[in-house]
C-alpha cells in the first residue's frame, strides 16, 4: 500500500522547483529555490550522473523514478517546502500522485520517496510535462 500523509504542511513562501531527466546513459536534475513574495533566489542546485551498467537491465520508468529519488533525496532543509517536480513521464507523474505503483520494482521507490517528504515535512507534487515542452 501507499504511504499516507499523516502531516499538513504549512501554507509556505518558499518553494522548490525541480526538474529530472534520465537519458539511456545518464540522469541529473535541477533545482530552483523561490520565495513567493520576493521571488526566485539566487540558489541553483545542478547534479548529473552516469548510470552503472547494471542499470540498463531496469526499464526507462524505474530509471526516471529513480532519478527522481535521486533528486528528492539531495534536499536538506526544506521543512514547509512545497516542492514541484516536473517531469515527462506519465508513470512517474502517476505513482508520486497516487503513492503507490503496482511494479515491486518502482513501489520500493515511490516509499523511499514519500518516507522521505514525511521526514523532511515537505510537500512533494510532480507535474507531467509532455517531452517537446521539456526540451524547449
Amino acid at each position: 500500500t501507499g504511504l499516507q500523509r499523516t502531516a499538513q504542511v504549512q501554507q509556505s513562501t518558499h518553494l522548490g522547483v525541480a526538474w529530472g531527466d534520465r537519458s539511456g546513459t545518464g540522469t541529473g536534475g535541477t533545482f530552483e529555490w523561490v520565495d513567493t513574495n520576493t521571488g526566485p533566489l539566487p540558489t541553483l542546485e545542478v547534479w548529473m550522473g552516469v548510470w552503472t551498467p547494471q542499470v540498463h537491465l531496469f526499464s526507462s520508468n524505474w530509471r526516471e523514478l529513480r532519478t527522481l529519488e535521486a533528486s528528492f533525496h539531495r534536499l536538506t532543509g526544506v521543512a514547509g517546502y512545497q516542492i514541484f517536480y516536473f517531469t515527462d513521464n506519465m508513470v512517474v507523474y502517476d505513482v508520486i500522485r497516487r503513492g503507490l505503483s503496482g511494479s515491486p520494482e518502482l513501489q520500493k521507490l515511490v516509499q523511499s520517496i514519500k518516507l522521505h517528504e514525511l521526514l523532511s515535512n515537505c510537500k512533494l507534487d510532480a507535474v507531467h510535462v509532455p517531452g517537446v515542452t521539456m526540451i524547449e
